[in-house]
């Protein structure tokens, strides 16, 4: 699981005049153990490996008789620095599990890359990436991928960037949703010698090499990572973050109008129950989305507009409160508009967000990347028209969904249906074997 660059020193020193060489050695059991190897030289360590002395050293490159691929979303085969999963073919490849017919064919896959026919690949759910020398890397495993805020993330990815950082030993990354706030990206960090390190420090590094929902919103110090009994990273053994203390001083009270009603505001969108005039409010654990929430509830409490991008700017309680104080002695105080209904008749035009996916579509018309499927399944007796009417009733109360686009005089424009059916398609597989009508329902 990745062999760092410091750990990887020390076994070469210790070789040094011994006539002993360090290999890193990379292979699941399904394919022989053994199938990337990487040798490890003086000087590659000397320069720390990839990135400093908390780096991974490469796994390598395969064996003669084995084939790799990086496979990426769709089944592509990732390029050279691309992120994927790695598929294992070649002799080396195991026939599957016993008795495991199921688990077999989802991990033992058809070779559509090698042309052999009856050739297979094993999945292996290991993250990695070529460099640019043509080696592998390790980065996590593929079943660490979680959604935040919207985006799939890979936990590997993030553990490789902090065990870069300087000062940290081991770490692991992992999703809790026990925030009022939403999911959090939860950092567990070991550091060198057991000394601590400070998550200011981390989050600023990481900023600089990582897109900002991929940085970590909480960083827990442990003197050692829980394993399990076979070497492990126990991941439900971590502890729950512990919310940090908030400065109960007076230098940490609010001392204006507007920096306690903005401290409330913190207090509600964080879910905290006290926050210092001076804490940063990414650090409490916000983020873009929760910073939106803060620049809509200042106008509703203070009547102010306050650009989205001061709250980055100021994100502490008392910096906000400052701009917000300026803003109203420039009287720029506002009152929301009332919401007045828009009249459907003649052609409407097209939001700013639908000429964006108007505009991706005609350059490509077949892709589903702006398709979000997500399936569900329910259990109980069926009521087909029921559940059309609860279905139809949804498409009658919001107008966008019985809404297409249609092009005229070379614009694109909304056309509303007044009204739209829900008819659902049914397959009968009550003639179906009862062994193959779970497969063929999925």
């Amino acid at each position: 699981e990745g062999l760092k660059a410091k750990q990887a020193a020390e076994l070469v020193r210790w070789g040094q005049g011994r006539g002993a060489e360090v290999v890193n050695h990379y292979g699941p059991t399904e394919c022989t153990v053994g199938v990337v190897t990487h040798r490890v030289g003086v000087e590659e360590v000397e320069a720390g490996g990839q990135g400093g002395s908390q780096a991974t050293i490469a796994i390598g490159r395969l064996l003669g008789n084995v084939r790799g691929y990086v496979v990426s979303g769709g089944e592509q085969v990732a390029g050279p620095g691309m992120v994927g999963e790695l598929y294992i073919g070649g002799a080396a490849v195991g026939r599957g599990y016993v008795s495991e017919a199921a688990e077999t064919a989802s991990r033992f896959v058809p070779d559509a890359y090698s042309g052999e026919a009856g050739a297979r690949l094993y999945r292996t759910g290991d993250v990695v990436k070529y460099s640019a020398a043509g080696e592998l890397e390790y980065l996590g495993r593929s079943d660490q991928q979680v959604k935040v805020r919207g985006y799939r993330v890979e936990l590997g990815e993030i553990e490789a960037a902090v065990n870069e950082e300087a000062g940290v030993r081991a770490s692991a990354v992992v999703v809790r949703d026990e925030a009022v706030s939403g999911p959090q990206v939860v950092c567990y960090v070991v550091g060198e010698d057991g000394a601590e390190v400070s998550g200011k420090q981390l989050r600023e590094g990481l900023s600089r090499r990582l897109p900002e929902y991929m940085v970590p919103t909480v960083f827990v110090m442990l003197g050692e990572l829980p394993l399990t009994a076979n070497g492990k990273l126990d991941r439900k053994a971590l502890p729950a973050p512990m919310a940090e203390p908030q400065s109960s001083t007076e230098a940490g009270a609010p001392q204006t109008v507007n920096e306690e009603l903005v401290a409330g505001i913190f207090s509600e969108v964080l879910g905290q129950r006290e926050v210092s005039v001076e804490a940063n409010f990414f650090e409490l654990g916000g983020h873009s989305l929760l910073a939106t929430q803060v620049v809509s509830r200042v106008r509703e409490v203070l009547g102010v507009e306050v650009p989205l991008r001061v709250v980055f700017e100021e994100p502490t309680v008392r910096g906000l409160a400052a701009a917000v104080q300026q803003q109203q002695r420039q009287g720029k105080s506002v009152a929301a508009p009332p919401i007045e209904r828009v009249s459907r008749e003649g052609e409407l035009p097209l939001s700013f967000a639908q000429q964006r996916l108007w505009f991706i579509h005609q350059l490509e018309p077949a892709s589903a990347a702006y398709n979000v499927p997500h399936a569900v399944r329910l259990s109980g007796e069926l009521k087909v028209g029921a559940l059309e009417q609860s279905l139809g009733e949804i498409v009658r109360r919001h107008e966008v969904l019985r809404t297409r686009f249609e092009l005229r005089q070379s614009q694109a424009v909304q056309v509303i249906e007044a009204e739209a059916r829900v008819r659902l398609r049914l397959w009968e597989l009550s003639a179906l074997p009862t062994a193959s009508k779970e497969e063929v329902a999925r």
